[in-house]
């Protein structure tokens, strides 16, 4: 997708091209009516081509989301809850929800309203059952590994698409389901109250981003190398050995009752047998036939009970070892899936060792804080290293109206060199005073400037 970002007063756009035609019915009908959970549009015509803005301002992508480690399992039951209903918007209007992108870097998600937002382009609609297995197993591959509620349903989901050939309808049912069974989605608004939201530009609202689970520094994930197909097959071969050797154990205990009635029921109809043919002898006065023909016909009654009964009950156990065995397979798949993002994350670290030799072995790089005529040393002890205002989310917090909750982000690049992206912030981040676009990256050198907001930074190192 040839997507670019432009900036213009207070206001970020993803920017794509549009028809060639002018715009089709159903962006007319995106542009002309209100839809929560899609994001917002406009056609413009420069020099006879179309392009179609998409307003972004104080919203991170998905993408940038797990690369910062800020997604957490409550969000990510949101994100499907939320595109089930950009979906239902879409059809009430009579218009194909096929063409929601669900590519990670076109989903977003809005820092004050805390509610995703997805790109909606008709005109290039995705495959929606391969564009699901490639989010399903982005999310497998980035999501933070450390966080074992998140790895559940991250995985689950990836069950569900590539092992049991879910579809996008059935598993937005199948979350909803288990969202409102556990009520992990927060509740939505009122329509007033978002129509208000929508209007508030970034820094007027008081409330900062607040993920469910804390973040914690110098977590990262190695992302794993192996493509789809090659994915599904290391799943496979890993849980087989061990779900074959599991299904010959017993994996569910027997009540005591059960162990009981299997061993000591016969003993029960026996008695109660004798205790009727006893009552009836007693009322009744019986024949020498009767009397013979009696105790046969209860007995085979008694039998006949006794199996029926002990049937019942090994056909529940049964059911419950084959559930309990079910959801152990799940268990140790997604604990296969954790121990591969471990040791992807081991050999990442190694690798990274052997890159850096010599000097730049014990290289550290900091900031240093220029306000006030006052200097401030700020470690870059892990990357990615976040900037901001918001204390949820930003490994550095500044105190400053004009800096956005999740302003800029330095990484490293392949090289080793110390990078730095804007975050499609409302003040824009300065380099040597020229403006990145918003999610531009660029590479520093040693003595860079970087401005944020009213703070100005200096790239430096020491040598241990």
């Amino acid at each position: 997708m040839n997507r670019k970002y432009v900036r213009e007063v207070n206001r970020t756009y993803m920017v794509l091209p549009g028809s060639q035609q002018g715009s089709n019915f159903a962006m007319r009908m995106m542009q002309e009516n209100e839809f929560r959970f899609l994001l917002k549009n406009e056609s413009r015509v420069l020099d006879g081509e179309e392009r179609i803005y998409y307003d972004v301002t104080a919203m991170n992508s998905l993408a940038d989301i797990c690369a910062s480690m800020n997604l957490s399992a409550d969000m990510l039951e949101e994100l499907f809850e939320q595109l089930r209903k950009a979906r239902e918007e879409l059809e009430a209007y009579l218009l194909d929800a096929a063409g929601i992108h669900l590519d990670p870097e076109a989903i977003y998600y809005s820092l004050s309203l805390k509610e995703f937002r997805f790109l909606y382009l008709p005109e290039e609609a995705e495959d929606t059952e391969t564009a699901l297995k490639k989010l399903t197993e982005f999310l497998v591959q980035r999501i933070d590994h450390n966080r074992p509620e998140l790895v559940e349903k991250a995985y689950e989901m990836y069950e569900d698409v590539w092992t049991k050939g879910a579809d996008l309808t059935v598993l937005l049912e199948k979350r909803a389901g288990q969202s409102e069974r556990s009520g992990t989605v927060r509740k939505a608004d009122t329509d007033e109250d978002w129509r208000k939201d929508i209007f508030y530009e970034e820094g007027e609202r008081e409330e900062d981003f607040d993920p469910a689970e804390p973040y914690r520094d110098g977590r990262r994930t190695g992302e794993r190398k192996t493509g789809s197909g090659e994915t599904a097959e290391w799943i496979s071969a890993r849980t087989t050995d061990e779900t074959k050797l599991l299904s010959e154990e017993k994996l569910v205990e027997e009540s005591t009752w059960t162990v009981h009635f299997m061993k000591y029921g016969w003993l029960l109809f026996l008695i109660l047998g004798g205790a009727i043919y006893a009552g009836v002898r007693w009322m009744f006065a019986l024949t020498l036939t009767e009397q013979i023909l009696l105790p046969a016909i209860m007995v085979a009654g008694m039998t006949a009970l006794y199996f029926l009964g002990r049937y019942l009950v090994t056909k529940k156990r049964e059911d419950a070892e084959q559930e309990a065995l079910t959801r152990e397979k799940l268990r140790l798949a997604r604990l296969a899936v954790q121990e591969e993002a471990m040791e992807a994350l081991g050999e990442a670290k190694e690798e990274e060792k052997t890159v850096f030799l010599g000097a730049n072995q014990q290289k550290k790089y900091y900031l240093l804080g220029l306000e006030d005529g006052e200097e401030e040393r700020i470690a870059l002890n892990k990357f990615p290293f976040q900037v901001g205002k918001s204390t949820a989310v930003s490994d550095y917090v500044v105190s400053d109206p004009s800096v956005s909750r999740l302003h800029a982000r330095f990484g490293k690049n392949e090289k080793g060199d110390v990078t730095v992206t804007d975050l499609g912030s409302l003040n824009q981040t300065f380099v040597n005073g020229i403006a990145l676009e918003p999610h531009e990256e660029r590479t520093l050198d040693l003595s860079d400037e970087i401005q944020i907001g009213r703070t100005t930074f200096l790239l430096r190192a020491s040598y241990a």
